[in-house]
């Protein structure tokens, strides 16, 4: 999803502020993280490079489900600020590639994985996941964590560029049991993604067989507890980053999340799932 330009072009002064000396003092690459996620805000701020519900405990449960190993090829889109990219590589050997449609995105997860000393392993690209650049049948497995935009074709492009028998795997919300579309107007939210039954015949349609579809609502909803309970403990941090005005709104915005997912108008699901041969 294209974000807003002139955020955009905020966050690329960001990362153009940046130098190796910096990013490679102890601190350096976390203070980067937070500098760039602060002003991106959505909570990044609490996340960190690894933007995503539950951190590296979370992309540990995940790669278990894909099976990654040393010397997979993986492609992680919607990457952010490549964290996960960079995480796989290091702790599975895995050779990863991150997408992402922000170039100020890009260009910070460059600068870190350069930091890092990564850059053999871990390299990205800017584009849209919709029309990626790049070859079919490239990539052992397409990966993504809590970032794809609820919209049709998606499947079928990761389908393209994954070879035969390669492996789906990625963590998202879902319109929970309570929500239904915004056509029925008497709902209390309209949630604008799609169901978790809805994502499976999509993955049929596109191609995919051994489809493994985890209902992981009861791991997700203490994770997004915590953010708030961190967002409390360093209130005046972020008070201070933030402004009181903006602090409420994400306040007030990540309180509603929770109770939603409490309600059962929001689910989350892992999925892992095979490219047929």
């Amino acid at each position: 999803m294209m974000m807003d330009m002139d955020r955009e072009n905020h966050l690329q002064k960001i990362v153009q502020s940046w130098d190796s000396e910096q990013l490679t003092r102890p601190g350096g690459i976390a203070r980067a993280v937070r500098e760039f996620t602060t002003a991106y805000g959505n909570w990044a701020y609490l996340c960190g490079d690894q933007f995503h519900l539950g951190g590296a405990v979370t992309t540990d449960a995940l790669a278990d489900r894909a099976l990654l190993k040393p010397g997979l090829k993986v492609l992680d889109a919607a990457c952010f600020l490549g964290g996960p990219s960079r995480y796989l590589a290091r702790r599975y050997g895995c050779q990863v590639t991150g997408l992402d449609i922000s170039s100020a995105c890009i260009q910070g997860a460059i600068m870190l994985t350069e930091a890092e000393k990564l850059s053999k392993q871990v390299s990205f690209l800017q584009g849209d996941m919709w029309q990626m650049p790049l070859e079919d049948g490239i990539f052992d497995v397409v990966w993504g964590q809590d970032s794809w935009p609820h919209a049709a074709g998606l499947f079928e492009e990761c389908a393209r560029v994954l070879r035969p028998q390669g492996t789906l795997a990625f963590t998202n919300s879902v319109r929970g049991h309570r929500c239904i579309r915004e056509d029925q107007e008497d709902e209390e939210i309209f949630y604008e993604a799609f169901t978790a039954r809805e994502y499976e015949e999509m993955l049929g349609e596109a191609g995919f067989e051994q489809i493994i579809m985890e209902d992981i609502v009861e791991e997700i909803i203490p994770l997004w507890q915590d953010l708030e309970q961190r967002l409390i403990r360093q209130r005046g941090i972020w008070q201070q980053k933030l402004g009181e005005k903006r602090l409420v709104q994400e306040e007030m915005a990540l309180a509603e999340t929770i109770e939603d997912y409490l309600q059962g108008r929001i689910g989350h699901v892992r999925v892992t799932a095979v490219k047929r041969g």
